[in-house]
């Protein structure tokens, strides 16, 4: 959040859901005084910083590997201080969005009289054009920090690759995060950071480490030196689960004995562990 705001003016919050899936940012903490002033008359407490709420569900809490979609919601907060889905909306449509083969590619439903799911009917083409930015914005915010990693978790509990009023399909979104990591001329991106830009003096660039290292296979956590790579650790851990176990045969004995959900918890437990020593070691040299 600090690289986008000044964080002596936000805190961030987690809130707990009983919904596997439902993770999500809520908005009106940020963007409502009201509340504030509120708890400021009722309770005479007044908070010094505005509270960012990103919901994730409980029993997903302590896993780092499932929870790589907190960073496509921050990106939300993020989009919402600075209105860039709206400023970008506003310069495709001046493009003409029927005449851009890059824009139908990525908003399909554009060529069609009706977006269908579930029975629901379109609410309107501009709006789902809208929030389908929005979710693309925050696919490629999170993509800066954590790779492909969260579109590898958004399919892993996909069941389906169909196109809805709130979101693009699975596969459109890894195209974009693909586009973006690849390097690959891509008018919606590129208009992304022209409104970043103008508004925050970034761009959308590349800002984890992609760290090569045995010590998870050596059942040790990973040092992280430096921000980029803290962030490289959930692109570490995604790669190794995703990967052929062997290489931790020589720590373990026979892998093939070895269920995958206690690899899991190994990947898990040691990105904990790479995460926290980070964050330690961090305060302790603040202190010295």
């Amino acid at each position: 959040m600090e690289d986008w705001v000044n964080s002596e003016d936000f805190i961030i919050v987690t809130g707990l859901t009983k919904d596997l899936y439902d993770f999500s940012f809520f908005l009106d903490y940020t963007r409502d005084d009201f509340f504030y002033q509120s708890i400021k008359i009722k309770f005479d407490i007044e908070f010094q910083q505005k509270l960012v709420q990103i919901n994730l569900p409980f029993t997903l809490c302590k896993d780092y590997i499932s929870t790589v979609p907190l960073y496509h919601e921050l990106g939300h907060f993020i989009e919402k201080q600075f209105d860039i889905a709206l400023h970008a909306f506003n310069q495709l449509f001046k493009f003409g969005v029927h005449e851009k083969p890059e824009i139908i590619k990525y908003f399909p439903f554009i060529d069609h009289n009706t977006i269908l799911e579930d029975g629901r009917h379109d609410r309107g083409k501009a709006q789902v054009f809208y929030t389908h930015l929005m979710e693309y914005f925050c696919d490629l915010f999170a993509a800066q920090y954590i790779g492909t990693t969260s579109n590898l978790y958004l399919n892993s509990i996909s069941t389906n690759d169909l196109i809805s009023e709130d979101h693009p399909s699975p596969s459109l979104r890894a195209l974009m995060v693909n586009d973006f990591l690849e390097n690959r001329n891509n008018l919606i991106i590129d208009t992304f950071n022209e409104a970043l830009f103008n508004l925050t003096n970034k761009r959308f660039e590349k800002r984890y480490s992609t760290i090569q290292s045995e010590d998870f296979y050596h059942l040790i956590p990973f040092i992280a030196k430096n921000d980029a790579e803290l962030h490289g650790i959930f692109d570490y851990g995604w790669r190794i689960w995703l990967a052929d176990f062997k290489p931790f045969e020589p720590m373990m004995g026979d892998v093939e004995n070895i269920p995958g959900g206690k690899i899991y918890q190994i990947i898990n437990s040691l990105m904990e562990k790479s995460i926290g020593n980070y964050f330690i070691t961090k305060e302790w040299n603040s202190k010295k």
